[in-house]
């Protein structure tokens, strides 16, 4: 049953990847997606806080950002599509080369978000590819990735997250890189999703705003916040509370963000965060009540 149930999973997905299906209406594919999950729907090439350009890959996305006006880039997430057709394209229209990538910082090693680092260090590219330890192992081969799907692709030769020969750049919590004079990246944990999910803040773009990438940890709605599927992520429970925690923490230590951008949903204010973490807060009050009524009624 299962070696059936992975043959129709590589059926559905390669189809789904092919030019006629994926690259000519991806909003209709992340749209469908999006409607069933009840979240912020994706717009193909949308150009967001902090110079960056969503690029709706599939139901996924990813993000070229400029690093100031060099005609240089680093890549947010890689896609799905490990021919990178899109980033091409992209890169075509801008009139550059895949030179201009200079880094790729993944979010977290799931088979839809490592498509462009696959295709450029298969090319030759001369690249960063940057990722936390506990998935830099997924990339590497030495361990299969989190999540109660990926049990599943990830014995199926092709729809695994790992890519041949890498040697990622481990990036810590709290670390923050340079690229160019201005643009600044801060590694910010959010396990769950995956054993070593990321979040990355961005400032010191050109229109000055503070965004953060948050890849899969949640995914955003009208008015608040929601966790990943239960059916893709490691454990929801510690996702929940990562975000509860982060959130608290820039907080507490003054960081501002003006917009945050997951890889399924449409991006939102800071404020879907905060609202996600004061109905976690009311869960918890009233669920502390009900346990307190059960036990006074005896």
């Amino acid at each position: 049953m299962r070696t059936q149930l992975q043959v129709l999973l590589k059926i559905v997905f390669e189809q789904s990847m092919t030019q006629d299906n994926y690259e000519t209406s991806p909003n209709f594919i992340s749209g469908l997606v999006s409607k069933a999950a009840g979240v912020l729907p994706l717009v193909d090439g949308a150009q967001l806080p902090g110079g960056g350009t969503r690029i709706v890959d599939g139901y996924s996305s990813f993000y070229p950002v400029p690093i100031g006006d060099s005609g240089e880039l680093v890549l947010i997430d890689g896609g799905i599509d490990k021919h990178a057709k899109k980033l091409e394209r992209f890169i075509k229209q801008r009139e550059l080369g895949l030179g201009a990538i200079k880094a790729v910082l993944l979010t977290h090693a799931h088979r839809d978000h490592i498509g462009a680092p696959h295709s450029l260090l298969n090319r030759g590219a001369d690249i960063k590819v940057f990722v936390s330890a506990a998935d830099g192992e997924v990339l590497q081969g030495q361990r299969r990735g989190e999540g109660k799907l990926q049990i599943l692709t990830d014995r199926i030769p092709g729809l695994d997250a790992a890519i041949p020969g890498i040697e990622p750049e481990i990036i810590e919590d709290g670390e923050t890189i340079s690229f160019g004079d201005q643009l600044k990246i801060k590694a910010l944990a959010v396990p769950g999703h995956t054993r070593g999910s990321m979040g990355f803040k961005i400032s010191g773009s050109s229109d000055g705003s503070n965004v953060l990438y948050i890849g899969d940890a949640l995914d955003l709605t009208t008015n608040g916040a929601k966790n990943a599927a239960w059916l893709l992520s490691g454990d929801t429970k510690t996702s929940e509370q990562s975000i509860i925690d982060l959130t608290y923490r820039m907080i507490r230590e003054g960081d501002e963000i003006d917009s945050v951008i997951p890889a399924h949903s449409g991006d939102s204010s800071f404020n879907n965060l905060r609202a996600f973490r004061a109905a976690q807060k009311a869960r918890e009050l009233r669920a502390v009540n009900f346990s307190a009524r059960r036990h006074t009624a005896y």
